[in-house]
């Protein structure tokens, strides 16, 4: 019986050895790993360099409002793209840094606020998460007037030889980009239900066209009074665009 009990003892004693040896060992683990975490932690974020490429440029310019067809809507002659684009282009070798990082803060503080509302959409938003949803969103507005004011900055410089005139065309034509509308009729300024009506149109008349059908009378209507002096003239203007592209790449190249 002592023979047993001294074995049960032996047992326990060597359990209890290998044990506290694990949580030792566990401990040494957690503290080595809490350490470089720390030290992880402690770091400073190194800084961002940004490269002015031909790629980064021309998309710069394109955010700004200057993009090869919009110009060409606007009536802009060959010679005068490459003096904008030019301009933009310089003015970017020295700023471009700017206008990426106003990107990068819109990009993130976006992730920020699309994140949040999914969790509260879900209903699966805590307190804090509410509370930070209200503080994404601050943050999320100051982005947006940040990166348009980089914008703006790009645009301005890049359009000072041109007139008033010509600026605000060309920055209607920019703001109207997303109307699914032929760029000719994109010169001008309509109210939501004006753009579905002229979108409507142009849709039928596209069918009509195709069926060999003449075009019912209101979309008829609709497009002779869409058809203005102006959106004849920027037909006109766009009829160009393939000098106006290939005047805008060569432009928007660093020389050699």
């Amino acid at each position: 019986m002592k023979q047993v009990l001294n074995r049960k003892k032996l047992t326990l004693g060597r359990v209890t050895n290998i044990a506290l040896g694990a949580i030792a060992g566990s401990a040494a683990i957690l503290a080595s790993c809490s350490y470089w975490y720390n030290s992880y932690e402690r770091k400073p974020s190194p800084s961002v360099h940004v490269t002015s490429t031909p790629r980064s440029m021309r998309a710069t310019l394109i955010s700004a409002g200057l993009a090869p067809d919009v110009l060409c809507a606007a009536g802009l002659t060959t010679q005068q793209v490459t003096t904008v684009v030019g301009a933009g282009r310089e003015f970017l070798t020295d700023h471009l840094g700017d206008v990426e990082t106003a990107n990068a803060s819109f990009a993130e503080a976006s992730t920020d606020v699309n994140r949040l509302e999914r969790l509260a959409q879900q209903g699966k938003a805590t307190e804090q998460d509410r509370t930070d949803l209200g503080t994404a969103r601050t943050s999320l507005a100051s982005a947006v007037t940040a990166r348009e004011s980089a914008l703006a900055a790009v645009f301005n410089a890049a359009t000072e030889s041109l007139t008033a005139n010509q600026k605000a065309l060309i920055q209607q034509f920019q703001a109207n980009r997303g109307q699914s509308v032929p760029l000719k009729y994109r010169g001008t300024s309509r109210t939501d239900a004006e753009w579905v009506r002229l979108r409507d149109a142009v849709s039928n008349q596209a069918i009509a066209t195709r069926r060999g059908e003449d075009l019912d009378g209101t979309s008829a209507q609709i497009l002779s009074d869409a058809n203005t002096a102006e959106t004849v003239r920027a037909a006109a203007a766009v009829a160009g665009l393939t000098d106006v592209r290939a005047a805008w790449q060569s432009a928007a190249e660093p020389p050699p």
